[in-house]
């Protein structure tokens, strides 16, 4: 969708998009260079619980999940504000960039393509959850587990998250 947008010279807000593995029901979004597990306010047995029970400092958010299974479409959108009533939960915070590059992780690791190019600065995240609950156990067709991410995130049908991040 991103190359094809950009073949037609058309803009888009959408940044990234990713099937990310949020093993043991979380997934975080950081600065590349904050030391997110060095950091005692992000231990989900002694930390603070927030909205959702998620968890967040001045360079992170900790987004715990709800559904069984552990993939997770997450699309990040840069500059746009989102529709709040099309969700069924939203955590909005702010958060520091200040390396230039905010990633999208998992206990299971960082991959350089679960991150995006930023300028540095505040930024108000919207973190917007949908399908909650909800994955390929919900529904009685079958679906493939090995389906290619971008063909995942089509269906639509399981619990994902759009990120919003706008300058603050």
């Amino acid at each position: 969708m991103l190359l094809l947008n950009k073949l037609l010279g058309k803009q888009t807000m959408l940044k990234l998009q990713s099937r990310i593995f949020a093993s043991h029901y979380q997934f975080y979004i950081h600065d590349a260079d904050y030391e997110h597990y060095d950091d005692p306010r992000l231990s989900w047995e002694d930390g603070e619980k927030l909205d959702y029970g998620y968890m967040a400092t001045e360079s992170a958010v900790y987004v715990s999940t709800k559904s069984d299974l552990n993939d997770h479409c997450v699309k990040v959108y840069v500059g746009e504000t989102p529709n709040k009533s099309m969700y069924e939960t939203v955590f909005v915070h702010t958060v520091e960039v200040s390396s230039g590059r905010l990633f999208i992780s998992s206990p299971s690791g960082e991959d350089l393509e679960d991150s995006l190019e930023i300028n540095n600065g505040k930024y108000t995240i919207s973190i917007c959850g949908k399908n909650m609950g909800k994955d390929m156990f919900s529904y009685k067709e079958e679906f493939d587990e090995d389906m290619e991410d971008e063909e995942y995130c089509r269906l639509d049908k399981f619990e994902s998250y759009d990120v919003f991040l706008e300058s603050a």
